[in-house]
């Protein structure tokens, strides 16, 4: 789809939008175009003089199977291609590789439809040719769409409108505008945006292009939906979802209605946000259109809870994460982290490539300095020339050492960086712990059963936060000992409600700390608290302690867990009972994650876990201690 190739960062709820309306404009042109079809491959056939004729005919041929059979293209470009060189037809060469560029966008394949654009382009330059640059400005713009550079995609649109100001209002006119509102949107730029949507949305209506005016009107509401004009938006939307019912179009109806529920979640009007919400979320249910019905579950809950619903906004939620849990698979969850080190993994092998490439001419220069050596053994400067070379070699050597040596540091921090990648992303999974969602919600669920309102809603709320925090710090290399304290407190307060008030916790800062500039790794703490609950509070009678203490040592930031729990000796043995094979997280994936940390450091983090006894040896609890370089990750 054409809107997904320009636009891959838009929402899939715009995308539905602008889809739908342009299928059905696209519908009528092509039942147009049928007709115009058979009459250019009767002119094509007809017509066998090697002329420019034939060249625009060709070309004029590949546009029509653009939207049919793109497997004929190819041909039928290289035919044109050769004969505008054979003519010497500068344009009809422009025309050809524009067209081939086009298709190479088509099937995937950017590296190549790249320069194929940017020859056309200096082509169409030369000749001062309009309608070839817009189409070629167009095809560098998807490209660098896809590619994520933005703002040279921009550059490109707003050329093509720059060539067609001052032209008549046409439905194309209004695209280029249409464009260049969407990429500034893309780059969050919503004032701009703004701008050339109303542009756009003038030019429609000057040339009576309907569902130009559709567009662009859904397209504000979005944009004043983000600038927080929320009545603007609903003025926008509304004229949107008027045209979609009247023609019918069942996807728009939908998203119009989610995003009126959005306007009027945040104007504070929660009956008219549940009634569209409710209109929005029957249409995607019908539809299976689950990754949108997931995001309408997730608005049911946010407006049921703003009614004090407490028990509808928990389905809700339930239902929000089910549909969550099955889009995204662990196989999926796989994917996700094999794209987001695409990017890196891509990087480093361009250097090693560099690298590699550089080691080759070094070593090819290092044999043509020993040849020379021969040589020039039998001129008068021998000796003078020969000290020089053999300076030289040396020189080579050590350079095509040191070169040797950068390529396997190099493959060496690519590996460490994707298992610490592969690190983050366990600690993340050990924190949004399904066991403990579930005993969380089902906490929750018998405070609703038991009518205790106020406490429900207090603890969803609780939990949707450190939902919301678990997501925040998988994102970042650090965070402050305050964002820690804030998300430890969070989780220790659901975990108390699986204790049944027998877990008494403290997390207690140091005075000497500050809070907000002292940093720490993300994800590194909270897997240690929930071994301490796991292993060694859990199967302990009585009253459960719990401390976490932040403190400075030197140069260094402490962190201790204490508790009162049965200690690791008989923790293993009930475990072993229970499962052979029974590993806690911090036994492997959290000493792995300290490794990978420790790689770039000078000053390494350190963990020492001591088991507490009294004076007659008998266990009374466990120590865990922490020591992380305050300078180190102040900086990220």
């Amino acid at each position: 789809m054409y809107f997904q190739d320009q636009f891959p960062e838009m929402s899939s709820r715009t995308i539905c939008v602008v889809f739908v309306f342009l299928a059905c404009f696209q519908i009528q042109k092509l039942m147009a175009q049928d007709i115009e079809l058979d009459s250019i491959k009767a002119a094509v056939e007809n017509h066998t003089h090697e002329d420019t004729i034939r060249v625009n005919l060709l070309i004029e041929l590949t546009r029509y199977h653009a939207s049919r059979d793109i497997s004929e293209i190819p041909p039928l470009v290289l035919e044109a291609l050769e004969l505008s060189r054979k003519l010497n037809y500068a344009r009809g060469i422009g025309q050809a590789l524009n067209v081939q560029s086009k298709h190479y966008i088509v099937t995937g394949e950017l590296d190549l439809a790249l320069p194929l654009a940017i020859k056309a382009q200096g082509i169409f330059d030369s000749l001062n040719y309009k309608p070839g640059l817009i189409a070629t400005n167009n095809n560098l713009a998807r490209i660098y769409n896809v590619n994520g550079a933005f703002e040279k995609s921009l550059t490109m649109h707003l050329r093509n409108v720059d060539l067609v100001k001052g032209s008549p209002a046409t439905s194309e006119k209004a695209g280029m505008y249409f464009y260049v509102a969407k990429t500034f949107e893309s780059l969050n730029d919503f004032s701009e945006a703004e701008i050339y949507y109303q542009e756009a949305l003038s030019i429609s209506q000057a040339c009576g292009f309907h569902t130009g005016v559709a567009i662009a009107e859904g397209s504000l509401g979005g944009v004043y939906n983000n600038l927080g004009r929320y009545q603007d938006a609903i003025s926008y939307l509304n004229k949107t979802l008027k045209y979609s019912e009247q023609y019918g179009h069942t996807t728009n109806i939908a998203a119009s209605c989610y995003s009126l529920s959005d306007s009027y979640l945040k104007l504070g009007k929660y009956e008219d946000a549940r009634y569209y919400i409710d209109r929005s979320t029957v249409i995607y249910r019908e539809l299976k259109h689950y990754r949108m019905l997931k995001d309408c579950y997730y608005m049911q809950v946010q407006i049921m809870e703003k009614l004090g619903a407490y028990p509808e906004a928990l389905d809700y939620l339930m239902q929000h994460m089910k549909l969550k849990d099955s889009l995204f698979s662990e196989n999926k969850v796989k994917v996700i982290e094999e794209l987001q080190t695409k990017y890196e993994t891509e990087k480093k092998e361009a250097e090693i490539a560099a690298l590699s490439q550089e080691a080759k001419i070094q070593d090819f220069q290092l044999k043509k300095q020993k040849y020379g050596l021969f040589g020039l053994g039998f001129m008068i400067l021998l000796t003078i020339g020969s000290g020089f070379l053999i300076y030289r070699q040396r020189q080579l050597k050590q350079q095509k050492a040191i070169t040797d040596m950068e390529l396997v540091e190099t493959k060496k921090r690519l590996e460490i960086e994707q298992q610490y990648r592969a690190s983050e992303l366990k600690a993340l999974r050990s924190q949004m712990n399904p066991h403990f969602m579930f005993n969380a919600l089902n906490s929750i669920q018998e405070y609703i059963m038991l009518n205790e309102k106020k406490l429900a809603g207090k603890y969803l709320g609780k939990f949707a936060d450190l939902m919301r925090t678990y997501l925040n710090h998988s994102q970042r290399k650090s965070v402050s000992v305050q964002d820690e304290v804030d998300a430890l407190k969070l989780y220790l307060e659901l975990e108390k409600l699986r204790f049944e008030d027998t877990l008494n916790y403290e997390v207690f800062v140091d005075p000497e700390i500050d809070p907000e500039d002292s940093k720490l790794p993300a994800l590194l703490i909270q897997p240690f608290v929930e071994n301490a609950l796991k292993h060694g509070l859990l199967h302990q009678h009585g009253q459960r302690i719990l401390q976490v203490k932040f403190s400075v040592e030197g140069r260094s930031l402490l962190c201790e867990i204490i508790d009162n729990g049965i200690g690791r000796k008989a923790s293993e043995a009930i475990n072993h009972s229970r499962n052979s094979v029974h590993h806690s997280y911090a036994t492997g994936a959290i000493k792995e994650r300290i490794d990978l940390i420790n790689y770039a450091l000078i000053e390494q983090v350190t963990e020492v876990t001591n088991d507490l006894v009294d004076a007659q040896g008998v266990p009374i609890g466990t120590h865990v201690m922490i020591k992380i370089p305050l300078t180190a990750f102040s900086a990220l």
